[in-house]
């Protein structure tokens, strides 16, 4: 457990109280189910694009990016190139699946396939979101151990129990507000966080330095089938989940919602890297042990204090927004 600073309380708690007013601000925009489902079908680019990385940048994209490249190096951007590619197929269906007239994908595939199929389709779909819910709170438990002396399991309760409160703060609104809020500390703290790993670590090349090659500077270090199987999961999951259908659908119209997957796509290989970079600085410079904590302890000890609690709680938002 660490012990915080005060400068380290201040950051988290202003950034919680921003995120929170945009969250409340949403919630005043949703009138009726129509606007929690699908903002009304006026949506426009930010909120598109908002909606999709409020979702895509998580616990998996950060704190588990930057766990995997402490152990296996650039094996770990294969998380975000999956989610970025399946974001590309997306913009490239986007114009039937919105002009299909449907708010769910089992409405689509129960119009093409039967009420079987869609029955089919809504299973598998809730037993996908929940390994995906799970992953982020593991992250979430990794984040909340650092600072407090709970177990696990507790954590993940507080976890779960915050989930349940974001959902409230306004549908489609507030995942596409608080979304576009969240990405712009998330991307903060990876841009600002690599490039303080790379200036202590004094360049790129001295970063990898006594780091086996084979193993930090491959792309399948865990062997090809894992991490192509890995990036095709996560291709296939984004191709296949509500969240994203549900930005689109939101969307004043097909064009403004390729837009906002395109832009998705975009900017989910930064965050990416960022996380690579700061998992690589952990395991080879600052003596972390426990490569889960590799990037909440990284931003305590190696960023401003005041910083470093903002972009703690927006690693904490990020993960619950994305469960």
């Amino acid at each position: 457990m660490i012990t915080l600073s005060m400068s380290h309380v201040t950051g988290i708690v202003l950034t919680l109280a921003l995120i929170s007013a945009a969250g409340v601000y949403s919630g005043r925009k949703v009138k009726n189910a129509a606007d929690f489902a699908t903002g009304g079908g006026s949506a426009g680019t930010a909120i598109v694009a908002g909606t999709v990385l409020g979702t895509l940048i998580g616990g998996s994209s950060t704190i588990g990016t930057a766990q995997m490249a402490y152990r296996f190096g650039m094996s770990a951007l294969w998380f975000t190139l999956g989610a970025a590619l399946g974001s590309l197929l997306l913009a490239f269906a986007v114009k039937t699946i919105t002009g299909s007239g449907c708010t769910t994908i089992q409405q689509i595939i129960g119009r093409e396939y039967g009420p079987a199929a869609e029955l089919l389709s809504a299973v598998l779909s809730s037993l996908g979101t929940m390994i995906a819910v799970v992953a982020q709170l593991l992250s979430a438990a990794a984040l909340l151990s650092t600072f407090f002396d709970l177990s696990p399991f507790v954590c993940a309760l507080i976890a779960i129990g915050v989930m349940a409160c974001y959902v409230t703060f306004g549908g489609i609104w507030g995942t596409g507000l608080v979304g576009i809020v969240k990405m712009a500390l998330i991307y903060g703290a990876v841009v600002i966080g690599s490039a303080a790993a790379l200036k202590n670590a004094g360049g790129l090349q001295a970063l990898y330095a006594g780091l086996p090659a084979e193993r930090y500077l491959n792309l399948f270090a865990r062997g090809a089938g894992a991490d192509f199987g890995a990036a095709l999961s996560l291709t296939l999951g984004v191709f296949s989940t509500q969240t994203y259908f549900q930005a689109m659908f939101a969307a004043k119209d097909w064009r403004t919602a390729r837009r906002g997957v395109l832009w998705g796509a975009l900017l989910m290989p930064p965050v990416g890297a960022g996380a690579m970079l700061i998992g690589v600085y952990a395991r080879n410079f600052a003596g972390i042990s426990d490569a889960s904590q590799a990037f909440p302890l990284f931003l305590i000890h190696n960023l401003p204090p005041l910083l470093g609690g903002v972009f703690l709680a927006a690693l904490l938002t990020a993960i619950v927004g994305t469960g």
